[in-house]
């Protein structure tokens, strides 16, 4: 008998393989088929972007953030990457019985704090409470619809295209991991976990044309990239000295065996940019504090797959995440 592994929920190989056989075979239709972070429709001439996702992290409460502003930030990333402005939202809050009723009330507060940075509101919600030992603390479930301000697509990506990434990878799981291992770190590694709207829109305001973005969450930048050179039948070649990396997520990963560029990020944008462009948009995105550490990594060809060139001069290519890294990170 087939059974649910954990390795499912990777974001990976074992992810897009569940999908396609379960889901996609039985629920597939035109919106579904583009296997974008949003769904995208027209409404009264205007269109809209419409995304949905669920967040297990554990602990719930974590250095630079908690879930509250995680599912808020993960949604409206997803928004972002189709260029939409988040505007309404919905949530449902499954809660284990026995969980403390001010922790949750913290974690209420910093939801309704991000929705209210951003000009975005709940407009739906529903609560349930399941028996101890059959829930994770919390666990939260948000639906978002953002209007389109900019077209983008991984259909847009094309040879020549410019890859800049707006921050350090895997800081959030290197977060997550030191607080699950007891590792004290000076000064305290905190998830990048942030609403990225605004980055985005002041990258709109530039003049850097932009095909494509993505956030690179579960699965990491690695995954995300081949999955983007798989969805547009290009070819990448990243250069890995342009990675910005924290150095204490480095300590990290060479201390528990994991590769950064498979850990999850939660305030991370990668662009896909026209030929030239990515200069000016680096620009933009530095004056951001969102965008400080922001680096042009690479750049899109007409080969197959993704190359990543090492800092010694070596190659290695990149494949999808396979297996299970590290469980209920976001």
């Amino acid at each position: 008998m087939r059974k649910i592994l954990l390795s499912h929920g990777e974001g990976g190989l074992a992810t897009e393989r569940l999908i396609e056989s379960v889901f996609a075979s039985k629920l597939s239709n035109a919106y579904l088929a583009e296997m974008e972070d949003s769904a995208i429709f027209e409404l009264d001439g205007k269109k809209y972007a419409f995304t949905t996702d669920a967040f297990i992290v554990e602990p719930v409460f974590f250095p630079g953030g908690d879930i509250g502003k995680l599912a808020v930030s993960g949604v409206v990333n997803d928004l972002a990457a189709m260029g939409a402005k988040p505007l309404f939202f919905s949530a449902d809050f499954i809660i284990e019985e026995g969980f403390s009723i001010d922790k949750l009330d913290i974690i209420v507060e910093s939801f309704a704090k991000e929705l209210k940075e951003i000009s975005a509101v709940l407009v739906a919600a529903d609560t349930k409470v399941v028996p101890i030992g059959q829930g994770g603390d919390i666990y939260i479930a948000v639906s978002a619809i953002g209007e389109v301000i900019c077209e983008v697509g991984t259909h847009m990506i094309q040879s020549g295209d410019e890859i800049v990434i707006s921050g350090d990878i895997a800081r959030h799981s290197a977060a997550i991991i030191s607080v699950r291992e007891n590792i004290e770190t000076e000064p305290t590694i905190l998830s990048d976990c942030a609403p990225l709207w605004d980055l985005v829109n002041t990258a709109f305001e530039s003049d850097a044309v932009i095909h494509a973005m993505r956030d690179a969450t579960r699965g990491g930048l690695a995954t995300i990239l081949v999955e983007l050179s798989n969805k547009s039948d290009t070819g990448m070649e990243i250069y890995q000295e342009k990675i910005p990396i924290n150095p204490q997520v480095s300590v990290i990963c060479e201390l528990y065996g994991f590769d950064p560029l498979y850990l999850a990020c939660e305030g991370v944008m990668v662009f896909f940019t026209a030929e030239d462009n990515a200069e000016k948009l680096l620009s933009v995105l530095k004056k951001h504090n969102l965008g400080k550490n922001a680096e042009i990594i690479g750049r899109v060809n007409n080969d197959i797959g993704v190359i990543l060139h090492t800092p010694i001069g070596g190659k290695r290519k990149l494949i999808k995440l396979e297996g299970e890294q590290l469980p209920r990170i976001c």
